[in-house]
């Protein structure tokens, strides 16, 4: 699937989602929704984003888990969904 284009063909002016589409059910939802931070980015740009994300998460998990969890370490497994535990 091509990403939506974010800019008028015509004026270049920036496009609103109006509707959007269930393809399994084919329940259509008409307004005015916003399209997102990331909306106007490139691939490329997108790909940098999740990579950089990534490589940056590596390196803090820890730190982040000391902040969320809780410090005891035999206590349940109830982290944060973030974490994937």
């Amino acid at each position: 699937m091509r990403p939506a284009p974010t800019r008028c063909p015509i004026c270049e002016s920036e496009l609103e989602v109006v509707r959007l589409h269930c393809p399994s059910c084919d329940t259509s939802i008409e307004g005015h929704f916003a399209s997102g931070h990331f909306a106007n980015l490139t691939p490329e740009q997108m790909e940098f984003i999740f990579t950089f994300v990534r490589v940056k998460a590596r390196s803090t998990v820890w730190r982040m888990k000391s902040t969320f969890l809780p410090d005891h370490p035999k206590s349940p497994a109830r982290g944060h969904p973030c974490f994937g535990i």
